[in-house]
């Protein structure tokens, strides 16, 4: 991946998983100027982890609220932590079919070395 598309934002993001790793990604994403302007959640029983910003649950819900939204000017993190890769994976190739574009983020203070391949969307923490 090209590191010139670490911190690209579009106008508004979607996050999918509303736990710790979404209250982490947040104040990443609106450092650069971007808003989050809806969570997405799987879980039954999960609780809005954003004052402020609607939370949805399942593809369902994500359909009807997609349906008069520009995808263009919307990008995606998936917020779901350790152990669910497979679910991370199979989440974000199923928004990239539903035209959403995956947001590389950095937080500020991390450390890229110039040689390393960072994966499109991909989330590098604080000190890292």
């Amino acid at each position: 991946m090209d590191k010139n598309l670490i911190n690209v934002y579009p106008p508004a993001m979607i996050l999918w998983g509303g736990t710790g790793q979404a209250k982490v990604l947040w104040p990443i994403i609106e450092h650069f100027g971007c808003k989050v302007v809806a969570v997405f959640n799987d879980l039954p029983g999960a609780e809005p982890p954003l004052a402020g910003i609607p939370f949805y649950r399942g593809q369902e819900a994500f359909k009807t609220w997609i349906a008069d939204k520009d995808r263009a000017a919307l990008g995606f993190a998936i917020a779901i932590g350790n152990p669910h890769g497979r679910v991370r994976l199979r989440l974000q190739q199923w928004l990239i079919e539903e035209k959403l574009r995956p947001v590389t983020i950095a937080h500020p203070t991390a450390f890229i070395d110039p040689g390393a391949v960072i994966g499109e969307g991909a989330q590098i923490m604080a000190g890292a």
